[in-house]
């Protein structure tokens, strides 16, 4: 495996992604016990007193519970990989590249996570359940990071309006 690009990309952003799952998804798993009270990216607080309550399934799975958390992360990273790259003459192009695998490898875990929850909580089936397809939220996100790596790559550090743009999910999703 070659030497990465910026040192310690990858521990700030497991970390960030295992702090999301810890505070926003690992909740809901104890939810029929003690209800789940979250705070969402805006700061507003949310409570559920269990798996039936109205709205939870469908807050848990929208794009503005978890989405803006990872948004927000990926702005961040790029413009401090963006910084990074022009500090040490590093190819912006060859850093946001790590960044994007980096990025990529988290969303599936962060999503795989989450679709272990939503098995565990609303999925009470004789044999089991086979577990949620996550592959339309990790496109979603790869969408948004992909438009924002291309609008950094070209001078913008990451904050411009490509950057800004939630990602949207589908008719369908």
């Amino acid at each position: 495996m070659s030497k990465p690009v910026e040192p310690g990309l990858r521990k700030r952003i497991r970390d960030a992604i295992s702090k999301l799952i810890w505070d926003q998804v690992t909740p809901w798993v104890y939810m029929n016990n003690d209800g789940v009270c979250v705070t969402t990216h805006d700061g507003q607080s949310l409570s559920f007193p269990d798996k039936d309550s109205p709205g939870a399934q469908e807050l848990f799975w929208s794009g503005t519970y978890v989405e803006p958390f990872v948004t927000e992360l990926c702005q961040d990273e790029i413009a401090t990989t963006c910084g990074w790259a022009d500090a040490h003459g590093v190819p912006r192009r060859r850093a946001l590249s790590e960044l994007r695998t980096e990025l990529l490898e988290e969303f599936i875990r962060l999503y795989w996570t989450m679709a272990e929850v939503h098995r565990q909580t609303w999925w009470k089936l004789p044999n089991g359940a086979v577990r949620r397809d996550t592959s339309g939220e990790v496109d979603r996100m790869m969408a948004f990071l992909d438009a924002a790596l291309a609008s950094a790559a070209k001078g913008d550090a990451g904050k411009g309006d490509a950057a800004r743009a939630a990602p949207r999910r589908s008719a369908s999703a």
